[in-house]
Formats: structure tokens, C-alpha cells, sequence
């Protein structure tokens, strides 16, 4: 497991495996630890990356977020963690939050995305972009 340099600047990650790279980016309840079965079962076959959302990070130390959390701040963490890895273009599995973050990056970064699976993206700024929202959309 290697917890990168600065807090807030890089996720802690940790690799397992060899072959094409597949990047598990979890959801905000349970970070890291639910892509931990997958995580197992896929490095027989190839070099498998977990990550830990900043936000799961920060609270499992009991800290506050910084005043400038955004997605774009994780979108950014997830950047520079690959890089420091070594990782120029990889396959992404993302779930819930992780989701949101990982097609963010994906949008920003296309060169760098073999293939997307997104789970459960919680991408409501989609929605939005073709109108209002409806009240019932709203109340769920």
C-alpha cells in the first residue's frame, strides 16, 4: 500500500498484479475496502489500482474537508496519483461517487481512459442540462 506524499494532492493507492491496468475507483460509504474481493480476483490477470476517495480519507482521520472539496479537487487527486504510479492509460471501474469522479476525469482526460464502467453515477449536472428538474426527481 503506498500513501502518496501530500494529502490532498494524491490518493493513497495500492496496486496488486501485472498486465493491463484497471483502475477501481469505489463509492463515498465504504471507500476502497468494497473493490477489495474484485481487486483479488482481477490481479491474476491484470495490474489492478485501488483508490481512496480524499472525502472517505479525510473522514475516516476524523478531518475536515478543505474549504475547496469539489469533485474537481478528487478528479485532480485521482490525476496525479496515476501519474506518480506510472499509469498513462488504463481501464476504469467506478461505483457511486467514484463515478462521478471517474467521468469527470474521463471527460478531461479521454486519452488516458481504455474503457469506462460506471456504476450508479450519481451525474445529476446530466440531468440538469436538459432542463429543470422535476419535483419528483427532486423529492426522491
Amino acid at each position: 500500500m503506498v500513501e502518496n506524499e501530500r494529502e490532498g494532492s494524491s490518493m493513497k493507492s495500492e496496486v496488486t498484479g501485472s498486465g493491463k491496468p484497471v483502475v477501481l475507483v469505489p463509492g463515498g460509504l465504504t471507500g476502497w475496502l468494497s473493490w477489495k474481493p474484485h481487486a483479488e480476483q482481477l490481479s491474476s490477470h491484470y495490474k489492478v489500482i485501488r483508490v481512496q476517495l480524499l472525502s472517505v480519507d479525510f473522514g475516516l482521520k476524523n478531518a475536515l474537508l478543505p474549504p475547496n472539496y469539489s469533485v474537481n479537487f478528487e478528479t485532480n487527486a485521482l490525476e496525479k496519483t496515476l501519474d506518480n504510479i506510472g499509469i498513462s492509460v488504463a481501464d476504469f471501474v467506478a461505483w457511486s461517487y467514484g463515478a462521478e469522479i471517474t467521468l469527470n476525469f474521463a471527460l478531461n482526460n479521454p486519452n488516458r481512459v481504455r474503457s469506462l464502467a460506471l456504476i450508479e453515477p450519481p451525474a445529476i449536472w446530466v440531468l440538469r442540462s436538459r432542463g429543470p428538474l422535476s419535483k419528483e426527481l427532486l423529492e426522491q
